[in-house]
């Protein structure tokens, strides 16, 4: 299902024009509209305010009727990008949580704020439209107090263990599953510092954000899922994991190899099922993070035919990296058995355009944040020799970054 493009104007024109440059995050704090912040490594900082038009759908071709949906639209704005998050499967944005944040859903913000290399530019649509003045929240110096805390733990073990007897008896090879850990702090969370705190605490990762009714989704992310330039796609495999320092151990790591090797062998056969040319790196190397190193291993195609990176990305997502081995038998273990719904989290969010080109990540290191309450998200792959405890423990480690972000302890 589909809704049919809704237009907040019926002027598209764009106007742009030289801007100073702000705090984005004070702009962010500035207003209450719906907004989108993406900001990958070295690459140009894009913050949206407002809705110029969105785009929602449902099902499991949600992917591609998004596409088709944005396509007129975007034809008359070809210089601006909509900006795109989807559920993690059919239903799964059901629940209180992630309530305002629709199974896949893609919005061309009315105001377009682009911050690179020290200049900025504003893009507006329906004419020219004013920032806000940044307000930014002066940081608080303590720590919040932690009111409530839901870890847990034994739930997630046991989830590890029954995963690990379907391994044992031929069910799967890998199932990733996650926890979600829940806070509520005094004082409230302030989103827009949090991605402030960000920006120092995760430099090579992709920050993102999605503020829909005051409630926001935001996360800094180091897994590209895929991006597209005309017949080009560039995508990665990123899994296995260890604390930093722990380097030669992770290169050495059986385990780790194997689970590894399940993500980079599935893109490759999904690429190729789209009619690509595909490269892969022969060996993986390490994504050091501030508190995290991982296996990478970088992945180039090239199509046959152009194609839109949404149709791209429906063959992609799930990958093992986020779901498992076999996909189908994964799934149905996750949706029968873990205890939330995933939302957002581990699932596509980034930008298209006019041309079809575009970027998407996994929401990985993500939370949802709303006023005092912030739910927290994390995963790893479960394969033969994982163990309950060390599993647990890399979920600790992964959500380290957004721990500290918040002033809490993982």
């Amino acid at each position: 299902m589909t809704d049919a493009a809704r237009l907040a104007t019926d002027d598209l024109a764009v106007v742009t024009r030289p801007a100073p440059v702000l705090s984005v995050e004070g702009l962010l704090a500035a207003s209450d509209d719906d907004a989108v912040l993406w900001h990958p490594p070295g690459g140009p900082l894009w913050l949206g305010l407002g809705v110029a038009a969105r785009f929602r759908a449902s099902g499991p071709d949600r992917f591609e009727r998004i596409a088709e949906a944005a396509r007129a639209v975007l034809a008359e704005a070809p210089e601006l990008r909509a900006f795109a998050g989807f559920a993690f499967a059919p239903g799964a944005s059901d629940d209180d949580v992630w309530r305002g944040f629709a199974e896949a859903e893609a919005v061309l913000p009315r105001i377009n704020y682009v911050l690179h290399q020290g200049r900025a530019t504003l893009s507006t649509v329906g004419g020219e439209l004013p920032l806000p003045t940044p307000r930014l929240r002066p940081a608080s110096l303590a720590p919040p107090n932690v009111q409530r805390r839901d870890h847990s733990d034994a739930e997630y073990i046991a989830a590890v263990r029954a995963i690990g007897d379907g391994i044992a008896s031929g069910a799967f090879d890998k199932v990733v599953v996650a926890r979600r850990v829940d806070l509520e702090l005094s004082p409230s969370v302030d989103p827009p510092r949090v991605l402030q705190r960000l920006a120092s605490i995760a430099p090579a990762c992709t920050r993102f954000a999605f503020r829909r009714s005051g409630r926001w989704f935001l996360g800094a992310t180091p897994e590209r899922l895929v991006e597209k330039r005309g017949r080009e796609i560039r995508t990665e495999a990123l899994a296995g994991s260890a604390p930093r320092g722990a380097d030669a151990a992770l290169l050495a790591s059986a385990k780790d190899r194997a689970e590894h090797r399940h993500v980079v062998d599935e893109i490759r056969a999904r690429l190729e099922a789209l009619g690509a040319r595909v490269e892969v790196a022969s060996e993986p190397e390490l994504r050091a993070l501030s508190h995290v190193v991982h296996l990478r291993t970088p992945i180039v195609a090239q199509l046959s035919a152009d194609r839109h990176v949404l149709e791209v990305l429906a063959q992609l997502h799930p990958t093992p990296a986020v779901g498992g081995v076999p996909r189908a038998a994964a799934l149905e273990w996750l949706a029968k058995n873990e205890p939330f719904a995933r939302g957002w989290y581990a699932s596509p969010v980034g930008w298209f355009d006019a041309a079809g080109d575009g970027e998407l990540a996994v929401a990985l290191r993500s939370a949802v944040l709303d006023g005092p309450r912030a739910h927290l998200f994390a995963g790893a792959g479960i394969v033969q020799g994982s163990t309950p405890e060390g599993e647990l423990a890399e979920t600790r480690l992964k959500l380290e970054a957004l721990a500290r972000a918040l002033g809490v302890e993982a």
